[in-house]
């Protein structure tokens, strides 16, 4: 965002087509450092590398050990190729003292009584393992396999009170990596930390994007204490995934980064991360601002004690059969509904399997959350007896924790976020936004007045100076965002005093302002075009005092007037468009909101800045486009419209960019050289033409970095750990990993799209709909939107700034609806609606934050409304036909019109009985319609 730096390092590619040689070389050290930093001098190598390897064949996986260190070479699981889990191409560079492998070791501890935490890791100065000694009298375990016994003692520093033997075996068929502590000193010892390094090919660098899907991976960690576990996923989203579990005792407690990592943490690598069994030291040191997702622990060893803790590895053949993979294993298993973000009045669903049976429930804050056990309705039942279902309400705004320990003693955390219902978390958005963020100056050198600006939570006032000129500047996603967000509320839930300020916004700021107009633009040929920023960092031409002296200004980010006037940067057309096509639909569809253009200018004016786009931002418009989804809804507007001529100009243009990504293996670049936000618009147009195997290219991706976990902060968060720095609050601008950052909202768009045309793929509906609800689960009760929540136990808090949270909300005011499906595990579920039977009749009341769009999964019908809003809606299972409720319609609501699409596959639905289209959509005459499958009699 605002990233000029990368756009000069890729000067002199071609235009189009570039991206399959495209490195991530340069992006990974254009940007200002981060937390650590490569030596000026290579470093010594004590890894042993050139020492030879150990290899080892187990069932899952073929593991090579460096002979001199023991730590992993390679963990290349059977039947995938070449593909390695681990940065195996990059050992020779990660050789000396200071990286991280697989089989390091993280201790901390202090003797019994004492204040002050030691600490020491296998990392820090390397020297040659030596083969542990067994033991006179110890006979094999059974189902066994022992690798190889490393006595750690060399390899640690002197003073370290215990004695520590890494075992790399296989039991019962399954690689494990143990740790063996033993108090070796004549005192008792608290451990206050067990960390163990999770190191996985997550480096970028160099590679090109094809490289990257082909050998890269992400972890996202569920920290659920005994059933916690790491989910290893490819890039590509294809192929097989690797699972960590715990060993008995090794619950993962916290998901800790490795900041002194030597590897340079950049947008091409966010950083490795450590398991942590125990973390209380952790917590006195590091994480006292912060309320840790488990409570911290430590464990005390008396003199000779000796504690066993490690991990396994475990290989599930794909992406949607990690959770059969863990519960063919033994480990439990969660799945919620609608996820784990909880509106307050919603009923939602929690499903537990295990070997055993629920002993307990714990909930903190007590209160928090009100569960009851419940019968699984209408479910296959070989298919629900290895569940327990039970009702979960949320009673208490914020995070909740859920504790349930089995009758076989494992304690299983889950992790919810309650908040209010979704449509007041709407409503509070949209009157912080317009209030709170109500620019109005007057005498604004930078005539960003009238304007919703970017807003410091932090310090509760107004961002009207950044050195990041975007973000004080109305521009890029770090300024537009807030005013994005403010429009985008309209689409679910208008209001006619907001949208009365955002009229004066688009005549007095945004048309003539953000965007040239005919009579603003420095000549014709930029009329339409989109500026960068409305700030610009250029002390000499204006008043002393214009700047304040408490702002670091200077360097690549302090645009200079010249640099803020320019047009080249493709993403910020996207925000006008929206805001355009927002005001359209209204205009189009309501009386007396917007009264200050009629609704062709904003539709004419929608389709000129999709078009501006391509001619003056050619080249990074050849990317797939945060928002592209609403270019889609332009073009499908214009042809409702009869505007024939238009559309087909618009169609053509966009087609010449689709036939340039469906050439590419992975046409998901961006100023960015990985990013997880173009997917959603290269999904969109391929599905719109009819490239199928690219959009299934794509929707793969997105379930590469999209997981679904027993987590409201990973569940449907989709990969992104660079914008803090470049949108985020100066205090916490950093690279790392952001839950439910605006790719959260983005990405869900494609995913439940996948699902309308999949309706039997429950997995796509949960981490479409986690997006979903992820995408307003960051919103504070007084409606702030802040840019993500951070994930580093030190903080797991919202940003300061509210930054580039518009995107995100765009996600869920174009995707939000109710879902309703039939699983022959679960039974009747609904994600966004209460689902009821009354005989044949399936009753579904939505209550997510638009109610204009309700899915019907087992007849595969979509129903939207462009005005109006549902109340419910019956779907009789003996005849089929379906009975739309309205609620009473506002005085602005001229016409209800409803549109009923249905999956390929599955019969079309129309009217019972006469009615009118509009625009291809049906009016609804009354408060009631009944549709009909075709061919049924009227």
């Amino acid at each position: 965002m605002g990233r000029e730096s990368l756009r000069e390092s890729r000067r002199g590619l071609p235009a189009a087509g570039f991206l399959i040689g495209l490195s991530f070389a340069a992006a990974a050290v254009s940007f200002a450092p981060t937390a650590a930093s490569a030596q000026d001098a290579p470093a010594p190598e004590t890894l042993g590398v050139s020492g030879g390897r150990l290899v080892y064949d187990t069932r899952d996986f073929r593991l090579e050990l460096i002979s001199n260190s023991h730590t992993a070479a390679a963990l290349v699981p059977h039947g995938a190729g070449l593909f390695d889990f681990t940065p195996r191409e990059r050992l020779a560079d990660r050789a000396s003292d200071g990286y991280y492998h697989l089989g390091d070791l993280n201790l901390r501890w202090r003797a019994a009584g004492d204040s002050t935490w030691a600490r020491a890791s296998t990392a820090d100065a390397r020297a040659p393992v030596q083969l542990a000694r067994v033991a006179r009298g110890v006979r094999p375990v059974p189902g066994v396999r022992v690798f190889i016994r490393g006595d750690l003692a060399d390899t640690l520093p002197e003073g370290v009170p215990f004695r520590v033997v890494r075992t790399w075996s296989e039991r019962e068929g399954v690689l494990t990596l143990s740790f063996e502590i033993t108090n070796a000193s004549d005192r008792p010892i608290e451990l206050g930390a067990v960390g163990i390094p999770m190191v996985f090919d997550n480096i970028l660098t160099d590679r090109s994007l094809e490289d990257a899907h082909a050998k890269n991976s992400f972890q996202d960690p569920y920290v659920g204490l005994d059933a916690g576990y790491v989910q290893v996923t490819r890039l590509s989203g294809t192929g097989p995934a690797l699972v960590v579990v715990p060993l008995p005792g090794s619950g993962l407690e916290a998901w800790n980064p490795l900041l002194d990592e030597k590897t340079r943490r950049g947008i091409t690598f966010e950083g490795f991360h450590e398991w942590l069994v125990h973390s209380r030291a952790v917590a006195d040191e590091e994480w006292t601002r912060s309320e840790p997702w488990n409570p911290p622990t430590s464990a005390v060893l008396a003199p000779g004690e000796r504690r066993t803790y490690g991990v396994q590895f475990l290989v599930a053949p794909s992406i949607r059969a990690i959770e059969p993979t863990l519960a063919a294993a033994g480990r439990p298993v969660a799945v919620g509904v609608p996820g784990y973000v909880l509106p307050r009045d919603v009923d939602g669903r929690l499903f537990l399997r295990h070997a055993s049976r629920v002993r307990s429930f714990a909930v903190e804050p007590a209160g928090a959350l009100a569960l009851s056990p419940v019968a699984i309705d209408d479910a296959h039942p070989d298919s629900a007896a290895a569940w327990q279902a039970y009702s979960v309400r949320g009673a208490a705004w914020g995070r909740a924790r859920l504790t349930v320990t089995w009758e076989d003693s494992t304690v299983q955390t889950i992790h919810y976020k309650v908040i209010e219902p979704a449509a007041e978390v709407v409503d509070a958005l949209g009157r912080f936004l317009t209030t709170e963020q109500w620019f109005e100056r007057a005498d604004d050198p930078f005539d960003r007045s009238p304007g919703i600006i970017s807003y410091d939570w932090t310090n509760r006032r107004q961002v009207t100076e950044d050195h990041r000129a975007w973000i004080a500047g109305l521009g890029d996603e770090g300024g537009s965002g807030s005013w994005l967000a403010a429009f985008m509320k309209q689409v679910v839930r208008p209001d006619a005093a907001e949208l009365a300020k955002l009229q004066r916004f688009v005549d007095e700021t945004l048309w003539g302002g953000i965007q040239y107009s005919p009579e603003t633009a420095p000549h014709d040929s930029l009329v339409f075009g989109v500026r960068k920023s409305m700030f610009w960092w250029e002390p000499d031409p204006l008043p002393a005092g214009t700047y304040s002296d408490s702002v670091r200004y200077g360097g690549w980010s302090s645009w200079n007037r010249e640099h803020a006037l320019s047009v080249g940067r493709s993403f910020n057309y996207l925000h006008v468009a929206a805001a355009y096509w927002t005001m359209y639909r209204i205009a189009r569809t309501t009386e007396g909101l917007v009264t200050n253009r009629p609704w062709s200018f904003y539709l004419e004016n929608a389709r000129q800045t999709a078009l501006a786009m391509v001619r003056l931002a050619p080249y990074y418009a050849q990317f797939g486009q945060m928002e592209g989804t609403v270019f889609v809804q332009i073009l499908l507007d214009l042809q409702r419209e009869g505007l024939a001529a238009e559309a087909a100009e618009m169609e053509s243009v966009m087609r010449a960019r689709a036939e340039v990504w469906r050439q590419l293996a992975y046409p998901f670049g961006s100023e960015m050289p990985w990013d997880s936000t173009g997917q959603e618009e290269v999904y969109a147009w391929s599905r719109y033409f009819g490239f199928d195997d690219k959009a299934l290219v794509t929707l793969n991706a997105i379930l590469g970095y999209m997981p679904t976990l027993p987590h409201w902060g990973y569940n449907g968060s989709a990969r992104r750990y660079w914008d803090f720095q470049y949108a985020g609050h100066p205090a916490t601008s950093r690279v790392e990993r952001q839950l439910h950052h605006y790719g959260s909202g983005m990405n869900a768009l494609p995913v439940l799209a996948e699902y309308r045309r999949s309706p039997g793929d429950l997995h796509l509906l949960r981490v479409g709909y986690g997006g979903l609800l992820g995408a307003i689960a960051n919103v504070t009760r007084e409606g702030f939107g802040p840019a993500a929540f951070h994930a580093w136990p030190s903080t797991l808090d919202i940003d300061g700034y509210s930054g580039d949270y518009g995107p995100n909300f765009f996600g869920h005011a174009m995707n939000t609806g109710a879902y309703v499906t039939r699983d022959d595990r679960f039974g009747w579920l609904g994600f966004g609606a209460a689902v009821g039977r009354e005989g044949d009749v399936v009753v579904v009341r939505p209550n997510d934050s638009a109610r204009q769009r309700v899915f019907l999964a087992p007849i595969g019908l979509w129903l939207t409304l462009d005005a109006g809003t549902f109340d419910r809606v019956e779907w009789n299972r003996a005849d089929g036909s379906v009975l739309v409720h309205l609620s009473p319609g506002p005085s602005w609501l001229s016409q209800a019109l409803l549109r009923a699409e249905s999956t390929p596959g599955f019969p079309s639905y129309r009217p019972d009985g006469e009615a009118s289209l509009v625009r291809g959509a049906w009016a609804v005459p009354a408060e009631t319609l009944r549709l009909v499958p075709e061919g049924a009699g009227r």
